[in-house]
């Protein structure tokens, strides 16, 4: 199983529309989640475009128009799941189940409501870590090595799902290699990884390829890197 993640900036403006849904033909994944996706107008293109090309299960966070919210899109059958842990800003909170696998998409904000979503995101890992599991998206944190500068806040919140059962994607095949998904608008650009896959230890070793794709930040399709993990499910 092929799942991609991706922050498509504010929707995708119209000049960026149809490189994004390109792109994410071009990689293929079973299951994409995209964060930032905007419902209306620029989400009806996404969506519509994703169906032609064989994304028929989708379903969006409800966010309202020009909201960050969220898209899961597959091409197998995606079961929604409800549980009573949802932070206040639900938007940017999605869980499904796919072949067997828990996926929670999330979409981290920055400033006040953060630690309160993280400690959201921590309550559930917990919940979810001894099944096959899957927690993607822009988290907006990581490890002081994920950081060019100052360190990340609620640091200590990835780290401790690090320390109890869950696993860094990227960071299982990639060791301690340093790439960056984001970099600030600065005027000395500073890099973050931002945007992650955690895996339960269930799934550690079914966790055959985890790459950035850059391309596509370089090109300003968006001013994140898309996200690829390859899961042998």
């Amino acid at each position: 199983m092929k799942v991609l993640t991706w922050n498509i900036m504010q929707g995708g403006s119209q000049q960026r529309l149809a490189k994004i849904t390109d792109t994410l033909v071009t990689h293929d994944p079973d299951v994409l989640v995209l964060t930032e996706f905007w419902a209306g107008p620029k989400g009806d293109f996404i969506k519509q475009r994703l169906r032609e090309a064989g994304w028929h299960d989708q379903y969006g966070s409800g966010a309202a128009p020009k909201e960050n919210g969220l898209l899961i899109a597959a091409k197998s059958s995606v079961s929604p799941h409800v549980t009573s842990i949802v932070p206040a800003e639900k938007h940017r909170w999605m869980e499904v189940a796919v072949q067997g696998l828990q996926i929670l998409a999330v979409h981290i904000p920055m400033g006040l409501p953060k630690p309160l979503f993280w400690a959201k995101v921590v309550e559930r890992a917990q919940q979810l870590v001894t099944g096959p599991a899957l927690i993607i998206g822009d988290l907006n944190t990581g490890l002081p090595v994920d950081a060019e500068g100052t360190p990340f806040e609620c640091g200590d919140s990835f780290e401790r799902l690090l320390t109890t059962g869950w696993h860094d994607a990227w960071r299982l095949k990639n060791g301690s290699h340093q790439e960056f998904s984001w970099y600030s608008n600065a005027k000395n650009k500073k890099g973050f990884r931002l945007d992650h896959a955690l895996v339960s230890d269930p799934v550690r070793d079914q966790v055959s390829a985890c790459w950035y794709s850059h391309g596509e930040r370089t090109a300003r399709y968006s001013d994140h890197s898309p996200l690829v993990v390859q899961l042998d499910l």
